[in-house]
């Protein structure tokens, strides 16, 4: 009988100390309060570019500089729309940390290998805050969508390759992060970028 305890308490320590896949889920209240919010932007760039009353009156900008503020809204929040509808159809994991690396779906489909990530920071910018991977070979995971477009500004920014937001998940960063510490080692982890 005692031989049969031991083997249930061995068991028991190699499940908890066995790495599990750390998983981000989408939250969807929290992608539908951003899609309402895409809504009301929607429609208050809609009112600025006249397309909805008579639009705004400002003795301080000429109505071109408000009618193209509108338009830019308009443009922003039907990109920021396809994102967050694909989110909401999805509906699944967003980002994915094992033992073979990194897999973002707002990214890419690929996993990066740990081989492939040099460094991993966290970048914050206000009360915001991105992962951030440093790549040995951006080049072999090119991101899809606007985020991809934005390269050079990104690496301007944040001195990296790739933003991982947390975003409208079940997760936190800090949670990502110690993941992301459990399965590599910590030298691959840098300080923070504030701005």
């Amino acid at each position: 009988m005692q031989g049969m305890a031991d083997e249930v308490k061995a068991s028991d320590y190699t499940r908890s100390t066995q790495k599990r896949d750390f998983v981000a889920k989408s939250s969807q209240p929290q992608v539908l309060l951003m899609l309402l919010l895409l809504v009301i932007w929607l429609f208050v760039g809609l009112w600025m570019a006249g397309t909805i009353g008579s639009g705004p009156a400002s003795h301080r900008y000429p109505h071109f500089v408000i009618s193209a503020l509108g338009w830019s809204s308009i443009i922003l929040s039907a990109i920021g729309g396809k994102y967050w509808i694909e989110r909401f159809i999805r509906g699944s994991e967003e980002l994915r940390v094992n033992s073979s690396g990194i897999r973002s779906l707002s990214w890419s489909d690929k996993t990066i290998p740990w081989s492939e990530i040099r460094g991993v920071t966290v970048w914050n910018y206000g009360s915001h805050a991105w992962i951030v991977l440093h790549l040995s070979n951006p080049s072999l995971f090119p991101g899809r969508g606007a985020s991809s477009w934005l390269g050079a500004v990104r690496r301007k920014l944040t001195g990296g390759d790739i933003l991982l937001s947390m975003v409208a998940t079940d997760r936190t960063i800090e949670e990502a992060m110690a993941a992301i510490d459990q399965f590599n080692s910590p030298q691959l982890r840098s300080t923070s970028h504030p701005i």
